[in-house]
């Protein structure tokens, strides 16, 4: 099930917690929390997300307004506007992208200690 891939489209309002392994893709409006464990979240450019969000990948090319953790990479493409504190290994913002809020940035390993840093330093990326 891990290449499993979710949509929730344009048009469509959800309001709880969502869990899943795989990929998942959203179009339309979720407001709540959402845990992709070592999973992918995508956000749309149309897609509005008021949820604090857990994965190991999140690319946001629409609005997310919420904390995100994600083990391996953060990217927030030129339509993407984050809001809320971000703690990832990696991040990517392009050029155009909107990010309000705080970032930790941590090695991966220590997303089984708390999130606390290390000497390790991950990498920073402006495209």
């Amino acid at each position: 099930m891990k290449d499993s891939v979710g949509l929730i489209g344009k048009g469509v309002e959800i309001s709880g917690d969502i869990k899943f392994e795989g990929t998942l893709r959203i179009e339309g409006k979720v407001s709540g929390s959402i845990d992709g464990g070592t999973g992918t979240v995508s956000i749309g450019e149309g897609g509005l997300v008021e949820a604090d969000i857990t994965s190991n990948i999140c690319v946001v090319e629409g609005v997310l307004e919420g904390d995100l953790t994600a083990t391996t990479r953060v990217e927030i493409t030129k339509h993407g506007h984050v809001k809320g504190k971000v703690i990832t290994r990696d991040l990517i913002i392009a050029e155009g992208a909107i990010f309000e809020g705080n970032l930790e940035m941590v090695k991966e390993s220590s997303f089984n200690s708390e999130n606390r840093h290390t000497s390790e330093q991950p990498s920073f990326q402006a495209a």
